[in-house]
């Protein structure tokens, strides 16, 4: 599982804009705007370093 959620930093928009034309499609940008930890805890799991 890749996690692409949105930076922190601004500064590393434009790596990730890049990488995501060149190598991910429509929906790597659609998970930018997903919170997976939310989802994935709906249905139960979680990460290893949650406390």
């Amino acid at each position: 599982m890749v996690d692409f959620h949105p930076p922190t930093n601004p500064l590393f928009w434009p790596g990730l804009a890049v990488f995501l034309l060149l190598f991910e499609t429509e929906t790597a940008w659609k998970l930018i705007e997903t919170d997976l930890g939310s989802l994935f805890a709906e249905v139960g799991l979680r990460s290893y370093n949650s406390e």
